[in-house]
C-alpha cells in the first residue's frame, strides 16, 4: 500500500495525516515534522493546532506591541 493509499488529508498547507497500522496516525506538518497519535480525533485537532499557529507553548500568531513612552 502506497503513501497515497494511506493518507486521510493533505491540506493545502502542506499537512498531512497518514494511516499506520493498529488504529495509530502520522501526523506531519509543511517542514516534514512529524508526530505519531493514537486515534483521528488527536490527527485532525494536531492539524487544526499546526495550521491555525495556536499551539502551547510556541505560537506563531505573535504581535507587536507599541512603545511605551517613558514617564
Amino acid at each position: 500500500m502506497s503513501l497515497e493509499d494511506r493518507a486521510i488529508a493533505i491540506t493545502p498547507r502542506g499537512s498531512s495525516i497518514i494511516r499506520m497500522q493498529e488504529g495509530h496516525y502520522t501526523v506531519c506538518d509543511s517542514e516534514h515534522n512529524c508526530r505519531i497519535v493514537s486515534n483521528l480525533w488527536l490527527a485532525e485537532e494536531t492539524v487544526r493546532m499546526q495550521e491555525q499557529g495556536f499551539e502551547f507553548p510556541y505560537s506563531t500568531n505573535f504581535k507587536s506591541m507599541p512603545k511605551q513612552s517613558e514617564a
